[in-house]
């Protein structure tokens, strides 16, 4: 029987585990769009992913987000982008900051 309540229901309020299923969702859907993903090895550090698109040669360094959030000063001095799912439309929602979103 599927819970119709989904994946967030389940983990309930353990936070590394949610964040470890979002952070593979986004991964996923960034491969499936033609992107290479390297992973953060660590828990620490300032970005969770680099993604590189194969086609044009983009390189991103993101910061995986549960819901929409604009980057901090310093992620933005260092060009990294936030990113989270949009489930309804399943597209990944990247922030470059000022307001500027990019949609895979």
């Amino acid at each position: 029987m599927k819970n119709k309540k989904g994946w967030r229901y389940l983990v309930g309020n353990n936070a590394k585990l949610a964040g470890d299923i979002n952070e593979a969702i986004i991964t996923s859907h960034l491969m499936k769009s033609g992107w290479d993903v390297f992973k953060n090895m660590s828990c620490t550090g300032p970005i969770d992913m680099m993604a590189y698109h194969r086609e044009n040669n983009e390189v991103m360094k993101l910061d995986a987000k549960s819901h929409e959030t604009e980057p901090t000063k310093e992620q933005k001095e260092k060009k990294i982008y936030t990113c989270c799912m949009n489930r309804k439309e399943n597209r990944l929602m990247i922030n470059k900051g000022e307001d500027e979103w990019i949609e895979i």
